[in-house]
């Protein structure tokens, strides 16, 4: 999509010769509606081929709500990845935020010419990982993109009644494996509840829609999905 921006600054220095071009953009200020961000950028056109293209670029941000910072994923980035980024269903607010971006405009599969590195805070956040698990709600704390990776560590967080802070999350290819260290608080009838509303209903099939339980409860273990 289109990139708006309502006011920038910072210099800007371009060199020419013959098929090669270069764009450096340092000391940059972009103001957002409702943010900030700081950094700089480089463009080089090395030669006639869209592989000879490269791009890198490091900001930070230090407020931006989700669904905005959506719209400046780059597009070029591998198709796994991109689509996991922009179509999660997701909110929230990221504070002090940074991303860097380096690579070729056009790359071969497999081939690692690109990386890109999200990395802040978020507050208020929800998530849903994946179609076939609860979502989170309420999430707090740090979240990290790095490559084909994603790391988060909940300092608060909510699903199905459970509390779920000090747990960690580790995606892998590009979202398609998850790792979860589970580190959860609840009550026993929501304990129940997660594992007939989630893919944990297979495995433990012997788990009645009669049941009932009460009390608190604490649960610690590690997940991998799927």
């Amino acid at each position: 999509g289109e990139w708006t921006v309502p006011a920038a600054e910072g210099r800007l220095q371009a060199w020419f010769r013959r098929d090669r071009f270069g764009l450096r953009g340092t000391g940059m200020v972009v103001r957002l509606p409702e943010s900030e961000a700081r950094g700089g950028f480089a463009v080089a056109r090395m030669g006639p081929d869209e592989a000879d293209r490269r791009l890198a670029l490091r900001m930070t941000v230090d407020r931006m709500d989700v669904a905005e910072a959506r719209r400046f994923i780059p597009y070029k980035l591998q198709p796994p990845l991109y689509e996991w980024l922009t179509t999660t269903p997701m909110a929230g607010v990221i504070n002090d935020g940074s991303v860097a971006y380096q690579g070729q405009f056009r790359v071969e599969p497999g081939d690692p010419g690109r990386r890109l590195e999200i990395v802040g805070n978020v507050v208020d956040g929800s998530i849903r990982f994946h179609p076939d698990w609860p979502g989170v709600e309420g999430f707090a704390g740090p979240v990290e993109v790095a490559g084909r990776e994603v790391r988060a560590l909940a300092t608060r967080a909510t699903s199905l009644g459970a509390e779920l802070a000090g747990t960690r999350l580790h995606l892998t290819d590009n979202g398609t494996e998850a790792e979860v260290t589970l580190a959860a608080a609840l009550d026993a009838g929501a304990a129940l509840d997660l594992v007939r509303g989630s893919p944990l209903s297979e495995p433990l099939a012997f788990v009645a829609p009669d049941w009932t339980a009460g009390g608190p409860l604490e649960v610690t273990g590690r997940l991998v999905l799927p």
